[in-house]
């Protein structure tokens, strides 16, 4: 929690002092303010039998402070000091985008998401934007828009690949197949130990595992693709090309070509968005999957599927003691 804040206080700071621009018109509306002000109280209002609490004192006061704004104004206006912020802005903005680098939240897979307990403890996903008919909507379904980001050996994928199908709307929703096994994600760092998705290279050579073992595998397949869309070369890198900063870089990805963002990286809602969604463009529109008179009936199976079967292979599959697994 601490890094947490600590970082988005960081990125405040920076936001800033990179705002240089915003700093000037700040200065101008002030500076013109004060002068109005100075106009109506100093030419209109002479002496202090109007009003008694503006007494010579206050007067100074506010003389001087008006002094102050307005040659700091000149000198903030003045074309030099504009072109570039100071030294001293510069100087603060570089320490503090060091300091917010290091103390990025580290990335991290469902592997890392351990209780105290050594039992495998799921976070929400971070993208849960939500693609609406309704009028203004930010997201509106549109053909041939939105992208589908999967792997075939990641089950929360397989849904939306499904219902994908069934409704009918494999050309209007295009798909990016990742690659079958985990990379280093940042090969380049040797300080960076992340491993997870990465996209076909096929003008790449061989590979191994992300241990080191098994293979060679070869850099693509025939049903495996680059990204067609940011050129990243994995699934992280597609996250931070859109500004993540979640730190968890998980399939599935809706995504939205437009825009060139993530919509949603939630399986049970994409599959949501896909089945009523688009039915003004799906081959079979009047196919519901989830009809409102067995809502109900649906909700009690998903207390048992989810955390014993889909959740619970990982549950099983991620535990660090004995007591988790046996739990």
């Amino acid at each position: 929690t601490y890094t947490y804040y600590r970082t988005i206080n960081q990125n405040c700071l920076i936001n800033f002092f990179s705002c240089w621009n915003h700093v000037i018109i700040i200065f101008q509306l002030s500076r013109g303010l004060w002068l109005t002000f100075l106009l109506i109280f100093l030419k209109f209002v002479p002496s202090k039998t109007r009003f008694p609490w503006l007494t010579r004192s206050s007067m100074t006061i506010i003389r001087k402070f008006g002094f102050i704004l307005s040659t700091t104004s000149r000198i903030a206006l003045s074309t030099s000091f504009r072109s570039t912020p100071p030294t001293f802005f510069n100087t603060v903005h570089n320490e503090f985008s060091t300091m917010t680098a290091a103390t990025r939240l580290k990335a991290r897979t469902a592997l890392d998401e351990l209780g105290e307990d050594g039992s495998f403890k799921r976070t929400d996903s971070a993208w849960r934007n939500w693609i609406s008919r309704e009028e203004g909507a930010q997201f509106p379904p549109e053909n041939d828009r939105y992208h589908l980001y999967v792997a075939y050996a990641c089950p929360w994928a397989h849904r939306t690949l499904l219902t994908r199908a069934i409704k009918g709307l494999e050309d209007v929703i295009s798909v990016t197949v990742v690659m079958p096994e985990w990379q280093r994600t940042k090969p380049e760092d040797p300080s960076d130990s992340h491993c997870g998705w990465v996209f076909a290279d096929p003008e790449g050579g061989t590979r191994v595992n992300s241990i080191g073992l098994g293979g060679p595998f070869p850099s693509s397949y025939p049903s495996n693709h680059p990204d067609p869309h940011l050129g990243a070369k994995s699934v992280r890198e597609l996250y931070e090309k859109v500004g993540d900063t979640f730190g968890k870089y998980t399939v599935p990805i809706l995504f939205d070509k437009q825009t060139k963002t993530i919509v949603s990286n939630e399986s049970a809602e994409i599959i949501q968005m896909l089945n009523s969604e688009f039915n003004h463009l799906a081959k079979y529109p009047n196919l519901d999957l989830a009809p409102k008179d067995l809502e109900d009936a649906m909700a009690e199976v998903d207390k048992w599927v989810y955390p014993d079967i889909n959740n619970g292979v990982y549950r099983c599959g991620f535990a660090k003691s004995q007591k988790a697994y046996d739990k």
